[in-house]
């Protein structure tokens, strides 16, 4: 793995025998979990390794055209689940369509710190989560806030929670 203009000690760890050690072995698609960790304080540098891991296999189904789309689903009615932030919980709100997907989005994580796990109640962050359904994992189009892992693993764990049995 090349990464020189990564920042030093952050993404430049994505050139690190142990970092590229943790896919030998593994079939794509490569995704966050089950083995495969991002590094600490460098999420768009991991990022950028898996997308780019990921391009170098076929992807199993043809992408959907515009053509198949199909017209807005109904929605349920709101899910709430909790689960523990670095300062206190974080509260994901949510509404599914039919298909189990996720329709609406809202996270409340007011005890978190300004500027970091507090960018879990922007729209932007939330918007990844629309359109997906469980299990939610990094990878694939959900990505963590930066500098803000334990705050984003609590909106994972509390979304995951609205879909156990």
């Amino acid at each position: 793995i090349k990464a020189a203009n990564e920042t030093a000690g952050l993404g430049l760890k994505a050139e690190e025998p142990e970092f590229a050690a943790q896919f030998i072995g593994k079939v794509a698609p490569f995704a966050y979990g089950d083995g495969i960790d991002a590094i600490a304080s460098a999420t768009m540098t991991s990022n950028a390794v898996i997308e780019a891991l990921n391009s170098l296999f076929p992807a199993d189904e043809p992408e959907a055209s515009a053509e198949d789309e199909v017209s807005e689903p109904e929605t349920t009615d709101a899910l709430i689940a909790t689960a523990m932030g670095f300062a206190g919980n974080v509260e994901v709100t949510a509404t599914l369509n039919e298909n189990g997907s996720i329709a609406t989005l809202t996270i409340k994580a007011a005890n978190e710190t300004a500027g970091l796990g507090l960018k879990a109640e922007e729209p932007e962050f939330a918007a990844q989560f629309i359109g997906k359904t469980a299990p939610f994992a990094y990878g694939d189009g959900i990505d963590a806030i930066a500098s803000a892992t334990m705050t984003s693993n609590a909106v994972l764990e509390a979304l995951n929670s609205l879909f156990e049995e």
